[in-house]
């Protein structure tokens, strides 16, 4: 082949113009060829012919076809794995960019070579491990205004694969699923790219997209998500198998293989995952990343197969071909160290274990000798390959762990242990901050929350060596902290920031209307049924959009007004001392973190401070589950049973013992209050109903007598420490128009059930009964406060959207519905009168993009203060959705409440509160009260226990009605008439 037409020493000034244009020509049809004939299967040949034709165009002074040709080149070591020469080329092509700046604004008017240069820059960044900055990168390209200017949507398409390929990498799952989904809009249904189909691309999107369905429903335990990853993974091996002699489809072909074996690992089908993993090694290569992958998947199943030397030959092939493909320092390289780290870890070859990880975190960290002593640690510097970082540094304390196991007259391992949890805590905490999206970080609470349950084990086996110096009592309680409620932590600085940061509202409601914008686009999507469609699609890119505009906004903020960033995101936990000092002489707060195999239990009073440990989680969840069986539903065939009721009765105390009275016993206090901080399963109990004594079989059934908790103290709760320590204070909260907004809806429906049967739960969409004392309630209540209420067809969400954000104490008494499957679709159902645009489900995602400023909500309706749990985070509830947008106090029930006795407690809460009680008292008081009257089976703690309350003790500051002031007038007026009569008859 012949590939010029002009010798080399011809200058371009001597061209005609038809001799430049047939020039240009036969370049590019040079490029067409290598492209075809070599690209994919000789990269030397590749580079050569492409570096000659760069020459020819630099000669003729084409510097845009000399870009173009050396970013052909880059794209081929790209896709060969081959970094270093991509990097060369890349670093050539950026100094020309910018040396020939003037020229290329008009041989490259249309920018095209601009957003290539762009693309490589990012592909670049995404082969090295820094995954941050190639999103960087690839977003300057898809940003909605550069969007406009291109005209190739392949383009396109490739830099969404990539930023959705980046985002699996950080482990923002679903936002890489999303980037996947849109992949198959831009592609075209025909291109002048060579080898170029469109049922390829969509079946290795689709293939993509099965790697993000799978790991969603892995780590989100969402069976269908996970089956629909496993039905696209074959379905696109299918494909690519019918074409298997083409060598473009090795590698999708064991991206498929490796998918599906990482399904077979799961179901340890071993067998499958061999036959499997034997066709992908048998196509022929000459090497790639994916064949590297191969191989590290092969090692894994042998691992699990417990075949260890199998496992560790099948990473020496690994090792080797990376010595081949790799720079010397890349993120692959430490992938495969760690592995062989597991290995060796498997057989309890702690310190070979701790050799092999040192290694990996050489490979990821600049300036970490891997030679280091192997207690040493890395200082952290960021780097992208984030995930491959904490998987080692949590495989390395388990190690450090293991080793003391073996050594334990060495606590210097246990030591380094802590200092890497620590250090994964502030990788932990940086990933947060750089994706703000609340699904990402409650994955990260979850994902990582067993990660702190070793970090805790390991703080409290220092702590039983050295109990006098109290630091790492002080250590595991941080641990514990920082596994706890971050999203509602950055909630609550989120709403002090804007009361005290000094940004003007005009930005603040620019940010809202992002906030809702959201909402509403994530309900749209949500609500289609077929997430491919177009449409689905079409909401994503807009969602995308959106999320930019919000974060470029707060991007703002943080530049414009830092005391405002600075309290936003002032996330750091209390300490134990910060906790210490913020509780009142009477009051102790005992802190739960309930892990995989153990429970601790701080307890936390002004003078001391105490850690128990629970290790038979066994027989602690069999007394919760009794408990929570008993007290959730009123059975009378089984509570008659006075079988059953002595069984409740014996959790009930065993429980107390366990998490109360043993703690309280180590503190030697007698509080008047308790802050209770629950953990996992705890959080769907009503501490109130644990009994400080035994029953005696013989009152089994008198349950109005039984020794509650409740009986000696009053409780409270919150999600977490640094929660209870935050607190506004009275002086800092916001005045409102309202003292108080009550809500009581008719839904035009009669009850089908007895009056003692009649509840305040819903079921989704379905028909709603009437309540029979909803608006007694709130009318009863209004008359103790300067209220506004909303009756009947009155009570809509158009008015509650209107009027909360501007009332003090809000007040809903109503159905409402806790979704099981999806806690943001759990809801407050209003009035179902047509009369408004709102469809009168009040969801939790919509709280959660609402900013109310009251300082009480009483959610008097069924199951608000349930839902999914949620590690890392707590329960899902509506009552926490409330919090979240920026209500301190909530009043949630714990199980489906009858309509008669919540009206009843509800009622004598806010007289007591009205009254000038503290919160936890006026709760405690009410329960008391309807305790002491409640005759037979009323006294059952389903009809009492339910209603808890999240947030301080202080009482209400909102005045009361002014009818009290009038009161007050008429009475000086009386004595002033008493006073002028006197007086009257001694002048007479």
């Amino acid at each position: 082949m012949q590939y010029f037409l002009y010798p080399v020493d011809v200058q371009a000034q001597t061209l005609t113009p038809s001799q430049q244009d047939s020039l240009v020509q036969e370049i590019e049809a040079t490029i067409y060829s290598v492209y075809e004939q070599y690209f994919y299967t000789q990269p030397d040949s590749t580079f050569r012919i492409l570096e000659t034709v760069a020459q020819q165009a630099e000669t003729y002074q084409l510097w845009d076809i000399q870009i173009t040709s050396l970013l052909q080149a880059a794209w081929c070591a790209e896709y060969h794995t081959q970094i270093d020469t991509l990097q060369q080329y890349l670093n050539r092509i950026e100094a020309l960019t910018h040396q020939h700046v003037v020229a290329l604004d008009t041989l490259d008017a249309s920018g095209e070579i601009r957003t290539n240069v762009a693309y490589t820059r990012g592909s670049f960044y995404y082969n090295i491990g820094d995954f941050t900055s190639a999103i960087h990168a690839f977003n300057e390209i898809v940003q909605p205004q550069a969007l406009v200017q291109i005209n190739d949507s392949l383009l396109v398409a490739d830099v969404f694969t990539y930023l959705a390929s980046s985002y699996y990498r950080l482990q923002n799952y679903q936002k890489s699923l999303t980037h996947y989904r849109i992949v198959d809009q831009w592609l075209p249904a025909t291109s002048e790219a060579p080898n170029y189909q469109l049922g390829y691309r969509k079946t290795l999107n689709g293939l993509h997209q099965a790697r993000c369905y799978f790991t969603i429903g892995k780590y989100n335990h969402q069976p269908a998500a996970y089956e629909r990853g496993k039905r696209l993974a074959h379905q696109s091996l299918a494909f690519f198998n019918r074409q298997k002699s083409d060598a473009r489809f090795y590698n999708p072909i064991r991206s498929a293989i490796n998918i599906l074996v990482s399904v077979f690992q799961e179901q340890q089908q071993y067998d499958s995952a061999l036959h499997y993993l034997s066709q992908s090694l048998a196509l022929s290569s000459d090497g790639s990343e994916l064949l590297l992958n191969t191989y590290n998947t092969l090692g894994a199943t042998y691992t699990l197969m417990q075949d260890y030397p199998k496992a560790l030959k099948s990473y020496q092939k690994s090792e080797a071909l990376a010595d081949k493909l790799l720079p010397k320092k890349h993120y692959q390289r430490a992938a495969i160290y760690t592995r062989v780290g597991q290995v060796l870890a498997a057989q309890h070859r702690w310190s070979d274990a701790l050799e092999k990880y040192q290694q990996a975190l050489a490979q990821l960290v600049v300036e970490f000798n891997a030679s280091s002593d192997i207690l040493t640690n890395p200082v952290y510097r960021d780097v992208g390959a984030r995930k491959e970082l904490l998987e080692v540094l949590s495989y390395k304390a388990e190690a450090l762990w293991g080793l003391y196991q073996q050594q334990p007259q060495e606590t210097t391992s246990l030591q380094s242990a802590l200092e890497i949890y620590h250090l994964i805590g502030n990788i932990l905490d940086e990933m947060r901050q750089g994706f703000p999206s609340v699904e990402f970080k409650q994955f990260i609470a979850s994902h990582f929350f067993g990660i702190y349950e070793q970090a805790i084990r390991i703080a409290y086996e220092m702590h039983q060596r050295q109990p006098a110096s109290g630091q790492f009592l002080a250590q595991a309680f941080h641990f514990a902290e920082k596994s706890k409620s971050f999203i509602l932590l950055e909630a609550t600085q989120e709403t002090q920031a804007q009361s005290f940061g000094g940004i003007p509202d005009s930005l603040l409601e620019q940010e809202r209307t992002y906030t809702r914008r959201l909402s509403i686009l994530e309900q749209q999507r949500d609500g289609i049924a077929d997430s491919n469609s177009q449409e689905a699609v079409q909401l994503e890119q807009q969602l995308l959009i959106t999320q930019d505009a919000r974060q470029k906004l707060l991007q703002q903020f943080e530049q414009n007004y830092p005391e405002y960033y600075a309290l936003r995101h002032n996330t750091n936990v209390a300490s134990l001392a910060d906790v210490q000092a913020s509780l009142p002489a009477n009051t102790v707060l005992l802190s739960y973190y309930l892990g995989d195999s153990s429970l601790f239990a701080f307890g936390i009073s002004p003078n001391k401070i105490v850690i128990d440990s629970i290790a038979n989680l066994t027989a602690l969840g069999q007394d919760v589950d009794h408990l929570l069986t008993f007290v959730r539903q009123y059975d009378w065939e089984a509570i008659k049973d006075s079988e059953n009721s002595q069984q409740w009765a014996k959790s009930g105390h065993t429980l107390y013992q366990q998490l109360i009275g043993g703690v309280l016993d180590s503190l030697g206090s007698k509080p008047e209050k308790l802050v209770i901080i629950p953990d996992g399963q705890l959080g769907y109990l009503s501490f109130d109903v644990l009994l400080t004594e035994p029953v005696p079989e013989t009152m089994s059934t008198k349950f109005g007598s039984f020794p509650y908790l409740i009986k000696e103290l009053p409780l409270r709760y919150e999600y977490s420490a640094s929660l209870y320590v935050r607190q506004p204070s009275p002086e800092n909260t916001i005045s409102n128009q309202y003292a108080y907004t009550g809500f009581a809806p008719e839904y035009k429906n009669t009850p089908l059930l007895a009056e003692n049967t009649v509840t305040r739960s819903g079921a989704g969409t379905e028909v709603f009964y009437d309540l029979l004392y909803n608006k007694e309630e709130v009318q009863q209540v209004s008359g103790l406060f300067n209220s506004q209420i909303f009756l009947d067809d009155q009570a809509t969400e158009q008015a509650f959207r209107e009027f909360a954000p501007r009332s003090s104490l809000l007040h809903l008494s109503m159905h409402a519905f806790a979704h099981d499957q999806d806690p943001m679709y759990s809801g407050l159902v209003f009035s179902q009168a047509d009369t408004t645009t709102e469809d009168n489900f009040l969801y939790a995602h919509e709280l959660y993009a609402l900013q109310l400023r009251s300082n009480l909500a009483v959610l008097s309706a069924c199951e608000t203060g349930i839902g999914q749990l949620a590690r890392g985070e707590g329960i899902m509830s509506l009552g926490r959705a409330f919090k979240y947008a920026g209500c301190p106090n909530v009043a949630m029930s714990l199980w489906k409440v009858n309509d008669r006795t919540t009206q009843r407690i509800v009622q004598s809460f806010f007289e007591q509160l009205a009254d000038g009680a503290d919160k936890d008292i006026a709760l405690q008081q009410a329960k008391l009260a309807f305790l002491a009257k409640a005759k037979g089976p009323l006294a059952h703690p389903y009809y009492w226990a339910s209603l808890v309350l999240i947030g301080d003790d202080l009482p209400l500051t909102t005045s009361p009605f002014p009818y009290t002031i009038f009161i007050g007038l008429a009475l000086l007026l009386l004595v002033s008439i008493i006073v002028l009569i006197k007086k009257r008859r001694k002048t007479t």
